[in-house]
C-alpha cells in the first residue's frame, strides 16, 4: 500500500483516512464541463441516484444528467453496485474514460464519494490517474461526546459535529447523558435551570446523522454516575449511600449510584428509556453501568445479604436489559465492573456489546481484547481525547492511547472503536481541543496499517479541512500546545497538575497542603485505582517547571497569531485557542504565588493577589462569552463555579494581608 507521503510527493494529492491500496499511474484526467453519470446494477436505485446526484453538486459544483445504462453515450462517471466488495468498500478509479466508483452497499458509496471530493478539491483543471481499492479495518467507527456534565451544544454545533464525522468517515455516534440532558417532561419540574435537548431536536439529529450513514445512538447512565439525579431531595432515597461515599482514604464525592433493591430506582430508568429511546432509529443504545462505586456497600447489601456484589450487579443489569429489549434495541454498556470480575463474562446476556473503556498509554487494552475474544463476548474498544480535566489535552497520551486501542482492537476482532470525550468537572476544555483527537481515531480506525504516518497526516487533515489553515500552522499548534504538561514532571493519570491547581481539588493554599493534595491524588488515581506500581512521593512543587512552562506558552500565543485560518468559525477558534493558554497561564501564576509568597514582602502578596483577581475575572468572563457561541447556557454556573472560588479565595486572603 502507498502511504499519504507518497501522493503527496509525487501528485500534491492527500487522501484521508489513508486508503487500503492507492496504484498513482501517469496521466491526467480533465475534469468535464458536462456531468453525464451511469448507474449499473444499483440496489435501492432511487437513494442511490439521489445520494450521486446531490454529493456530485457537492463535489464538482455542477448538477448531473443520469443516462440510462444501454445508451451509448459517454459517461463521465460510471457508478456499479459489486457485491464481491466487503462492507463500507469501495473501488475508485480515474482514467481517460472518466471517474468509475464499484460498491456494495450505500454506506461504501458514500466514502467513495468522499475520497473523490478530496481529490476533486486538491486538483485544479486535470486529475491524476489513480486506482483505489478501501475498506475499514472496524466497522464501527465512533465517538462518543460527553453532554451529562455542564456543557451541551447547540444544535448548530452538533450538526456542524456530524459533519466533521460524515467527512472523516466516521459511522458512529453517541451523546453522553447522566444528569438532565434530555427533557424528560415527566421530570422537567426538577430540573428548572438546565436547557436540554428535545424530543424534536433529538430526532431532527436522528434525521441528519442517518442521512450521512452515522449511527446516531442514545446513551443514558442506568446506575452509576447518577448524582446530578441523587442530589435533589426527590431522588435522594434512591441512592446507595444517600450521603455520599469514600473513593479512597480522604478522597470523598456525593451519592453517585442507585440502589439496585430499591423497585423505584429502576422505576426511574425504565421511565427515562421509555421516554429517551423513541426518539432515535438506532437499533442499539448505551445504558453505560460504568463505575457503580457505592453498589453493595449501602443499602443493597442491607436489603440482600445473601448477594455478593456480582450477583447485584447481573440482577439489575438483566432488568434494565428487558427494557431496552422491549424497545427493540441491543444494549452496549462499559465493561470496567465485569473485566475486575471475568468470572461475570459467562453469565452475561449474549445480546449486547461490551465497551471496553481504557484511557491511559501506560496500559494497554490487549489483555482486555484476548479476554472478551476468546470469551465470545462482542465488544469495542473505547481510548479517550486525554482533552477532560486537563484544559489543553494530552497529546503523546492521547496518541498512544488510541493507538494501542486500534491495533489490538482490529488484532482481537473488536467490532469498532469508539474515541471517548468526556467533561469532568466543568467541562472546561473547548471543542477545537479534542479535533486532533477525532481525526486520529478515525485515521487508525479505518486504516490501522496507516500508524506510521498518522500524526503527520492528521496535522496536514487538520491544516487542509478543518482549521483551513493557509499558513500551515494550526495542526501542528494543537500537538504541541496538548504536550503543556510535559513541563509539570508530574505523572498524574486523566488529569493534569496544572488542573488540579486551578479545580476545586487545589486552588490557593501552602505549598505544603498543595504538595499533599497533589500527592493524595495520584496515589489514589494512579496506585490505587489504576493499581500500578507505587514509587516514591513526587515533589510537585520542585518539579514543576512553571517558568520554562511560560515561556512555551508564550511561544504559543505567537505561533497562534501566525496562523491564517479560513474556516467559517475561525475567529471563535482563535478565541478558544488564546482563553486556553490564558487558563493555564493564570494556573502558573497561582502557581509561582504559592511558591514564592512566604519568602516575599506584604506589598509583593497584595500585588499578585490583585493581579490574580483581575486575571480570573477577565478570564471569566471571556469563558462566558466564549461558552455562549458553541453551548446552551445550562450549565454554564457549575462550569465557572471555580473560577469565582478562587477570586473569592484571593479577595479573602488580600483582605487578610491588608489588614495585618
Amino acid at each position: 500500500m502507498k502511504g499519504v507521503s507518497n501522493l503527496v510527493n509525487t501528485y500534491s494529492l492527500f487522501l484521508f483516512p489513508v486508503p487500503r491500496h492507492v496504484v498513482l499511474e501517469s496521466g491526467q484526467w480533465l475534469k468535464p464541463d458536462q456531468l453525464f453519470v451511469r448507474l449499473r446494477s444499483s440496489p435501492l436505485p432511487e437513494k442511490s441516484e439521489a445520494m450521486i446526484k446531490h454529493r456530485l453538486l457537492e463535489i464538482t459544483g455542477k448538477s448531473c444528467v443520469v443516462v440510462d445504462q444501454n445508451q451509448e453515450h459517454e459517461a463521465a462517471f460510471s457508478f456499479v453496485y459489486n457485491d464481491t466488495i466487503d462492507e463500507q468498500g469501495y473501488y475508485l478509479s480515474v482514467q481517460e474514460t472518466g471517474v468509475a466508483i464499484q460498491y456494495a452497499d450505500l454506506a461504501g458509496l458514500s466514502y467513495a464519494l468522499t475520497t473523490l471530493k478530496q481529490i476533486y478539491n486538491q486538483c485544479g483543471a486535470v486529475i491524476p490517474y489513480v486506482k483505489i481499492e478501501d475498506v475499514p479495518d472496524l466497522k464501527v467507527r465512533g465517538l462518543m461526546l460527553d453532554i451529562g456534565r455542564d456543557k451541551i451544544p447547540s444544535m448548530h454545533s452538533l450538526y456542524k459535529l456530524i459533519d466533521l464525522m460524515a467527512d472523516l468517515k466516521m459511522n458512529h455516534l453517541q451523546l453522553y447523558m447522566e444528569g438532565y440532558c434530555f427533557e424528560y417532561k415527566r421530570y422537567e419540574s426538577f430540573f428548572p435551570d438546565e436547557t436540554p435537548l428535545t424530543a424534536a431536536e433529538i430526532q431532527a439529529l436522528d434525521r441528519y446523522a442517518a442521512e450521512q450513514f452515522i449511527d446516531f445512538v442514545p446513551n443514558q447512565n442506568s446506575l452509576g454516575h447518577m448524582t446530578q439525579w441523587l442530589e435533589k431531595e426527590r431522588f435522594n432515597e434512591l441512592a446507595e449511600c444517600p450521603d455520599g461515599f469514600e473513593l479512597a482514604s480522604g478522597l470523598t464525592f456525593p451519592a453517585s449510584t442507585l440502589n439496585v433493591k430499591d423497585p423505584k430506582s429502576l422505576e426511574l430508568v425504565e421511565n427515562m428509556l421509555n421516554e429517551l429511546l423513541p426518539n432515535y432509529s438506532s437499533p442499539f443504545v448505551n445504558i453505560n453501568f460504568d463505575e457503580p462505586f457505592e453498589l453493595g456497600k449501602g443499602k443493597s447489601r442491607e436489603a440482600d445479604t445473601e448477594s455478593n456484589t456480582c450477583d447485584l450487579y447481573l440482577e439489575f443489569l438483566n432488568k434494565v436489559i428487558q427494557i431496552v429489549q422491549k424497545h427493540g434495541k441491543k444494549p452496549l454498556y462499559w465493561g470496567d465492573t465485569i473485566l475486575k470480575h471475568p468470572e461475570m463474562i459467562k453469565d452475561l446476556p449474549k445480546d449486547c456489546v461490551v465497551l471496553d473503556w481504557m484511557y491511559e498509554n501506560v496500559s494497554s487494552f490487549e489483555s482486555n481484547c484476548k479476554t472478551l475474544m476468546e470469551s465470545g463476548q462482542p465488544y469495542m474498544v473505547c481510548p479517550g481525547t486525554s482533552s477532560w480535566s486537563s484544559i489543553a489535552g494530552r497529546t503523546d497520551n492521547m496518541l498512544g492511547n488510541i493507538a494501542d486501542a486500534a491495533i489490538n482492537g482490529k488484532k482481537y476482532d473488536a467490532k469498532g472503536l469508539i474515541v471517548t470525550d468526556w467533561g469532568d468537572m466543568g467541562h472546561w476544555q473547548y471543542a477545537p481541543i479534542s479535533y486532533a483527537s477525532y481525526v486520529y481515531s478515525a485515521s487508525l480506525s479505518w486504516n490501522v496499517d496507516s500508524i506510521a504516518t498518522a500524526e503527520a497526516d492528521t496535522a496536514n487533515y487538520l491544516n487542509l479541512f478543518v482549521f483551513e489553515d493557509v499558513n500551515k500552522v494550526m495542526g501542528s499548534f494543537v500537538f504541541e500546545l496538548g504536550n503543556y504538561y510535559r513541563y509539570e514532571n508530574f505523572p498524574m493519570l486523566n488529569m493534569t497538575g496544572t488542573f488540579i491547581l486551578l479545580s476545586p481539588m487545589g486552588g490557593l493554599s501552602s505549598s505544603e497542603v498543595l504538595n499533599h493534595i497533589l500527592n493524595s491524588l495520584f496515589e489514589t488515581i494512579v496506585y490505587s485505582l489504576a493499581k500500578l506500581p507505587k514509587n516514591e512521593t513526587i515533589d510537585f512543587m520542585r518539579n514543576y517547571q512553571y517558568e520554562e512552562m511560560r515561556c512555551f506558552l508564550d511561544e504559543m500565543e505567537n505561533k497562534l497569531k501566525e496562523s491564517d485560518m479560513k474556516c467559517a468559525d475561525n475567529q471563535l477558534i482563535r478565541e478558544e485557542f488564546s482563553s486556553t493558554i490564558r487558563l493555564l497561564q493564570h494556573g502558573i501564576d497561582l502557581f509561582e504565588f504559592i511558591l514564592l509568597e512566604q519568602n516575599e514582602s506584604e506589598k509583593w502578596s497584595q500585588e499578585r493577589l490583585a493581579g490574580l483577581i483581575d486575571s480570573i475575572t477577565t478570564f471569566s468572563g471571556r469563558y462566558i462569552a466564549v461558552w455562549l457561541k458553541r453551548n446552551r447556557i445550562g450549565g454554564l454556573d457549575r462550569s465557572i463555579q471555580q473560577f469565582n472560588t478562587l477570586k473569592k479565595q484571593y479577595e479573602m486572603k488580600l483582605k487578610e494581608l491588608k489588614s495585618i
